[in-house]
């Protein structure tokens, strides 16, 4: 058969006509395949770069689910993310923000590093920067979910899926821009350095962004 649309579930049953009376048979069913994106499967894929990177975020088992979301520094989800309810926020002196240190990849704060042990980290920003500029990078829909594959100089890809930000009580540009957390400050002690991208940005950049702020994380591996 032609022309049938991609993961969509048809019904079909055989009948008979006899003497302008209709008898129906038992409905079945078949479901087409989804067009294969061309996404490298595995937790670790190798896109030719310094690094390995994983092939979803922390807290995921898939490409396209967005997996937790993180302060920085932080190690566990939750319902609010605010700075008031920062854990390094300074409630007793009023300082505003905890110093961690100028890079927590691979430290007890690496999200990564704790949830997943081994070798997985945090990206730095020198990281990031070699995913933006040696790799190609497309906006697709992958089982549903928007966000950018990203190819590397050997042809292996990985999906980021546009997870938004959790901002306060609520996730924000679910579908519209995907944030990710490098394990980098941002020379401002109460920022961090993440990815951001885009729907209609052609392309990713690094920037800062409050430390309290929920992000996703693609962790990387030596």
């Amino acid at each position: 058969m032609s022309g049938l649309a991609e993961n969509t579930t048809y019904y079909y049953c055989a009948y008979l006509l006899v003497d302008g009376k209709y008898t129906y048979g038992v409905v079945r069913t078949f479901t087409t395949a989804k067009q294969d994106a061309g996404i490298t499967p595995g937790q670790m894929v190798d896109l030719g770069l310094s690094v390995k990177w994983a092939g979803w975020n922390v807290g995921a088992s898939r490409p396209e689910e967005f997996g937790g979301y993180y302060a920085w520094g932080e190690l566990e989800e939750k319902d609010e993310y605010s700075q008031s309810n920062y854990q390094y926020y300074d409630n007793q002196y009023q300082q505003y923000i905890i110093t961690l240190g100028i890079n927590i990849c691979g430290t007890k704060y690496d999200v990564a590093r704790v949830n997943w042990g081994g070798n997985w980290r945090m990206p730095t920003t020198a990281e990031f920067n070699e995913l933006v500029n040696n790799c190609e990078w497309t906006w697709i829909d992958y089982n549903g979910v928007q966000g950018q594959k990203v190819t590397g100089p050997n042809g292996n890809s990985i999906f980021l899926p546009a997870a938004g930000v959790y901002s306060n009580n609520s996730v924000d540009n679910i579908g519209v821009q995907g944030i990710y957390w490098s394990g980098q400050w941002a020379n401002i002690n109460s920022m961090a350095a993440c990815l951001l991208f885009q729907n209609g940005t052609p392309t990713p950049f690094l920037c800062p962004n409050v430390r309290y702020s929920g992000c996703t994380v693609r962790p990387v591996s030596d």
